[in-house]
């Protein structure tokens, strides 16, 4: 696989025509973000080989893997630094969108072989990782990811331990702890709200953290979900005591 060259492509002149005429359309009224590669190399990898291909080509394939996790990581590189040249800026920290990193997709020993070298590899590119995220299951993988050298904050899933996540991760990375949009919001009694929230704030109290519930789809109507997050909202406001920042979508 030859080095990803995008100048050459025909790809990032096309986003670039495109940044330049929203930013036109809107007349200085409102920020057009110049896009950002988000998704780690293992997620991009699985979209073009589709999930159990690449997990097959791990275990049959992994110097072809190896190489395909290159390619993936040195076009991301190539990308960047050409989004950081026709914005006139330096390269920004990274962020890693890690959905497809998760347990039991992936053995720890599987992260440290096919995942790991790449994405310390991007901390090093970018200068730090500004946001790790997973929605799936991190927990056998907490003290694996930590050897990547610079995480400014850490996402925590509503299927990962959270008290083993604040041992690895609570002495000087924040932490985003996510909530289950029904069995923590949506479907639950204002007591087991607040149960839920004192939960969260006895074990994560002392570190840097905020506590986040998303992800919420219409279930009953719209009125009624909008009441049941500003109820939401209400507890945990009065639970956290404004001791953390309060994010909801």
């Amino acid at each position: 696989m030859k080095q990803p060259d995008f100048r050459m492509s025909g790809l990032m002149p096309l986003a670039h025509r495109m940044y330049e005429e929203v930013s036109e359309l809107v007349e200085g009224k409102y920020t057009v973000v110049f896009p950002e590669w988000g998704r780690g190399p293992f997620g991009v990898a699985q979209h073009i080989r589709g999930l159990e291909n690449l997990l097959m080509d791990m275990v049959l394939r992994p110097e072809w893997t190896h190489r395909l996790l290159r390619f993936v990581t040195d076009a991301r590189k190539a990308w960047v630094e050409e989004r950081a040249r026709f914005l006139q800026r330096p390269v920004d920290k990274g962020n890693l969108y890690n959905d497809e990193v998760n347990c039991p997709t992936l053995s720890p020993q599987q992260y440290e072989e096919f995942v790991l070298p790449y994405e310390k590899e991007l901390c090093a590119f970018h200068g730090g990782i500004s946001y790790w995220h997973s929605c799936g299951n991190t927990t056998k993988l907490l003290e694996s990811i930590r050897k990547i050298p610079s995480i400014d904050m850490f996402h925590i899933g509503p299927w990962t331990d959270l008290q083993e996540t604040r041992r690895v991760f609570g002495q000087n990375t924040a932490l985003e702890k996510c909530l289950m949009p029904t069995a923590d919001v949506q479907m639950v009694s204002p007591e087991k709200m607040d149960q839920k929230l004192e939960y969260i704030r006895s074990i994560l109290d002392g570190t840097a953290y905020t506590v986040r519930a998303d992800a919420l789809q219409v279930m009953r109507s719209v009125r009624e979900e909008v009441e049941k997050v500003k109820q939401w909202v209400e507890i945990a406001e009065r639970r956290l005591n404004n001791r953390t920042r309060i994010a909801h979508a």
